[in-house]
């Protein structure tokens, strides 16, 4: 549809939805770079000449917003935004060694124009957030430039994926409405997060579960099953009304995830990757 015809509702929505795409794969990118060459914990790793990998203003704004909203942000990198994923991603220490393979499709003379251009959508990003008129083509040009970046760190992650025993799609992440998050950096075949103890869920109550697949992966190419007592679904989200037949200790909810290939990496259940979320749900009696 043509941007030209949507409401200014729908134009913002469109917009913003994209931008963060853009987000959530810089994030992807960085984590996955960074903690393969400085670990896990690399908001608080150094370089050889004692300076920080993350640098102090960034790794401070960082620390702030999760402690203040962990739901939003379960870890650092979730804290972090376009301006701050740009200033590391476009960094001269960074690009050359761990971004510009990466980005090379979008961005093929350096880190100097990839700075123009994710500045340029810096430049629509911040009036949506501020609920700022936008026009026409300011759409047009983040929505052109995200899809271009994004469309670069796909090719890169399908060709690593490529290069892999299996290339095959796999969970990065299980989040659920109670606030426990669970993720995962490499394919899990009976991973799990299991339900706060201290959260009791009762019958009548609603929860919600989300399955987030490595995003190299098209939606089209696979399939997300959720089966359990009483319960089936499919899809990234399940949405549970409980009923008096889902009462007990452990409630267990599994999801599996089937790529539309006549294989798979784990061929006892035809998946490739597979999860279990375990809940105590008590009833609703007084």
């Amino acid at each position: 549809m043509p941007l030209h015809s949507l409401t200014e509702d729908e134009l913002r929505s469109i917009t913003r939805r994209k931008i963060e795409s853009l987000e959530r794969w810089f994030r992807r990118l960085i984590d996955t770079r960074f903690s393969s060459t400085y670990g896990q914990d690399y908001f608080n790793a150094t370089n050889p000449d004692g300076s920080n990998i993350i640098n102090n203003q960034i790794k401070r704004r960082a620390e702030e917003l999760h402690s203040r909203e962990p739901g939003r942000c379960p870890r650092l990198i979730d804290a972090l935004f376009l301006d701050d994923l740009m200033t590391i991603i476009c960094h001269p220490n960074y690009w050359p060694t761990q971004f510009r393979e990466p980005m090379i499709l979008a961005f093929p003379n350096g880190a100097d124009t990839a700075r123009i251009f994710i500045q340029k959508i810096i430049d629509v990003r911040n009036p949506l957030s501020h609920a700022n008129h936008i026009s026409v083509r300011q759409a047009e040009q983040a929505i052109c430039y995200s899809n271009d970046i994004i469309d670069s760190i796909k090719n890169w992650h399908q060709n690593n994926h490529q290069m892999s025993d299996y290339n095959a799609p796999y969970f990065i992440r299980l989040f659920d409405s109670l606030g426990n998050e669970q993720h995962f950096t490499e394919p899990t075949g009976g991973g799990s997060i299991q339900g706060s103890t201290s959260t009791k869920l009762y019958v009548g109550e609603t929860l919600t579960i989300n399955a987030e697949v490595d995003p190299s992966f098209e939606p089209d190419s696979y399939a997300i099953i959720w089966s359990g007592n009483g319960i089936s679904g499919t899809g990234n989200q399940l949405v549970l009304e409980l009923e008096n037949r889902h009462v007990g200790r452990y409630l267990v909810i599994r999801v599996l995830l089937r790529s539309n290939k006549d294989w798979h990496r784990y061929n006892h259940n035809s998946s490739d990757s597979y999860c279990a979320i375990s809940y105590e749900v008590l009833p609703n009696e007084s």
